[in-house]
């Protein structure tokens, strides 16, 4: 069943646009990383490839119109996503992304925003979480206001400047690598360019550069750029600030690469719109050139004699196993629309099939891929009956070849090769050269040989043939240095993707280790809290953490507390006193007491505060936060907790 699937892509193709979402994921994996797993393999490559063409045809003969492609979350646009982050795209997005991804992470001064609003309430987070202070800027004010105050006005400009600069630095990153995209991806796009002229023949150059930018930039170098810390290009996770200025390059490089200006969903982005209007060309150019590569069969040649005699296999899960035999069972009939199809029988032989095993169950597998249908002959008879690998066909070969060597370039006039044969063995008997002499007369007497016993194509005449095979063996030696070439260049991009994937595995690997290290420090702190709290129970002590104590009036002139529900009685307020602790490093309560000669919590459990959450509130803008009958300044208990508990 597997062999079939393998060598004929149509049925994967057919069963990638029938997939209910739960499904997707697990077919991507097998598909793109274990049918086809080893992308230095040409017959892999090439059939993976077909797998694609296969889909993007159904894709295209679908589609109602061009600006709907490949941009839904489909099973089509996961396989193309996962075929991109593959090893060698791995590698090209490090060598394009990498340096200036890290430069924009690393520099903590850096703050690219340029929405107005956004950047009218940071500057009032940034007074009031340094200061402690209430800010005296009105915070509910519309977009046009924001936009007008004049510190606003004096800081946007120059983030514009910074953020087009980069911009620019990136693009050219990219059109200038365009030769070092995995062939496998360029392909994908010409094959698109082709599909898309064919179904819409009135396309403009401008709406198939939006087709291919959708694929090339959107699944392959958005996400990079987006979420670097996801593929190792940055050791830790960015701040919200660098995840932010990460995005707005993201935002105006896609807007770029769809061809499209900002428009009036997003004014404050169209000071780009120059940017983009200026770059236009540029990034048309890069798309012809990232579609302007060879067809498949030229490029991925294959072996035809490794083909043959090189055991096909593949890893995989008992689990896959089980998908897609129930997939191709349960969608037999689009799959399979003929019923004489081999995979029908197949399946009926198979029956149904087993039940997904749990994780400790599940295990992996190689399956040798046999095609049961064909019993093919040894491959020593194979070889014998194929001219082209026979050994005494490559014997002549060499020895045509070795002599050749010893001859000079200069055909003095023969037009035919036993004529130049027959020309050169005189010279060298007149010469004395009887060595020479004797192995051009095995060259030709080996020749007529296997014209006699057939292993060469016979012409009209004698020297015809001779020509003929002369021929084939310059046409076997440049196609043997060409292949050298090609081996020589696959071990570079091997070891260059190896070079990737292992920095990658070192990367989770200490990740992991510091997960281990980490809950490890959790056992060993809790049980050392447990033998402390054992012995203070012994001693009758207990170890007070650190508290913060705020009385209600204290928070309201601060200007922590924004508003009180004005049906709690004013002169219990009076009396209200809040308690500050740090439960965790990042987790802190409050509670809530009365002064009335003793202290009584007037709440059952204490407030908590997520460090967090409260940035995360800060981050979209969102300055109150209520609890209970009071609301919170964000900024201002951002303030307290810095200055009482984190930075103390």
């Amino acid at each position: 069943m597997f062999f079939l699937l393998q060598s004929k892509p149509r049925y994967f193709a057919a069963l990638a646009r029938l997939l209910e979402a739960r499904e997707t994921s697990e077919f991507v994996q097998t598909v793109v990383f274990d049918m086809y797993g080893d992308q230095y393999d040409t017959r892999e490559e090439r059939l993976l490839l077909d797998v694609f063409e296969k889909i993007l045809e159904s894709e295209l003969e679908a589609a109602q119109s061009q600006g709907s492609l490949l941009r839904a979350n489909t099973a089509t646009t996961q396989m193309l996503s996962a075929y991109a982050k593959r090893g060698q795209g791995l590698s090209v997005l490090k060598d394009v992304l990498q340096e200036p991804i890290q430069r924009v992470v690393a520099n903590k001064q850096l703050n690219l925003e340029i929405n107005p609003m956004k950047v009218y309430m940071q500057i009032i987070q940034e007074y009031e979480t340094t200061t402690g202070q209430v800010s005296d800027m009105n915070k509910n004010v519309d977009d046009a206001t924001a936009a007008a105050h004049p510190k606003v006005r004096e800081i946007i400009p120059g983030r514009v400047k910074q953020l087009l600069e980069i911009c620019e630095e990136i693009l050219q990153r990219i059109v200038t690598n365009v030769d070092s995209v995995p062939y496998g991806m360029r392909w994908i796009c010409k094959t698109l360019k082709r599909l898309c002229t064919a179904k819409f023949p009135n396309s403009t150059r401008a709406q198939i550069g939006s087709l291919l930018g959708g694929y090339i930039y959107l699944r392959f170098f958005n996400p990079a750029i987006v979420t670097p810390d996801a593929i190792n290009f940055i050791k830790t996770k960015p701040t919200r600030v660098a995840r932010r200025n990460l995005i707005l390059i993201a935002k105006v490089l896609q807007n770029l690469s769809n061809g499209m200006r900002f428009k009036d969903k997003e004014v404050y982005m169209q000071e780009c719109n120059r940017f983009i209007d200026e770059r236009m060309e540029t990034i048309q150019d890069y798309f012809d050139r990232l579609a302007d590569v060879e067809d498949l069969q030229d490029q991925l040649q294959i072996d035809k004699y490794l083909e043959h005699t090189t055991m096909n296999s593949i890893t995989i899960s008992f689990n896959q196993i089980s998908l897609i035999h129930k997939l191709l069972l349960k969608h037999t009939d689009v799959v399979c629309p003929r019923e004489n199809d081999s995979m029908r029988s197949i399946l009926k032989r198979l029956g149904d099939p087993p039940p997904k095993l749990t994780l400790k169950q599940n295990r992996t597998v190689v399956l040798q891929l046999i095609d049961r249908r064909e019993q093919r002959l040894s491959t020593a008879v194979d070889a014998f009956e194929n001219h082209a690998v026979n050994p005494l066909h490559i014997q002549a070969r060499t020895l045509l070849l070795s002599v050749l060597r010893l001859l000079p370039s200069d055909a003095n006039g023969c037009t035919t090769l036993l004529e130049f044969l027959n020309a050169q063995k005189a010279k060298a008997l007149a010469e004395q050269d009887a060595s020479l002499a004797d192995h051009i007369s095995n060259v030709i007497s080996m020749l007529r040989t296997l014209a006699d016993m057939g292993m060469l194509k016979k012409l009209d005449t004698e020297d015809a043939t001779f020509d003929k095979f002369l021929w084939e063996t310059a046409a076997a030696a440049l196609s043997r240095r060409d292949r050298l070439a090609l081996v020589k260049k696959r071990r570079g991009m091997i070891a260059e993707a190896a070079k990737t994937i292992k920095d990658h595995h070192e990367y989770l690997q200490s990740k992991l280790d510091y997960y281990k290290q980490y809950l490890q420090n959790v056992k060993v702190g809790r049980a050392q809290s447990n033998q402390a709290g054992a012995g203070d129970k012994r001693k009758g002590s207990k170890k007070k953490k650190t508290t913060v104590k705020y009385a209600h009036k204290e928070l309201v002139d601060m200007g922590v507390i924004m508003h009180t529900d004005p049906s709690i009685d004013s002169s219990i307020l009076k009396r209200c006193y809040y308690v500050f602790s740090q439960a965790a490093p990042d987790k802190f309560e409050i509670t809530l007491h009365l002064k009335k000669g003793f202290d009584i919590k007037l709440l059952k459990k204490p407030i908590q505060l997520d460090l967090e959450e409260l940035l995360s509130l800060q981050e979209r803008n969102q300055t109150k936060l209520s609890i209970d009958y009071v609301d919170l300044n964000v900024n201002l208990i951002i303030h307290i907790l810095n200055t009482k508990f984190i930075y103390k």
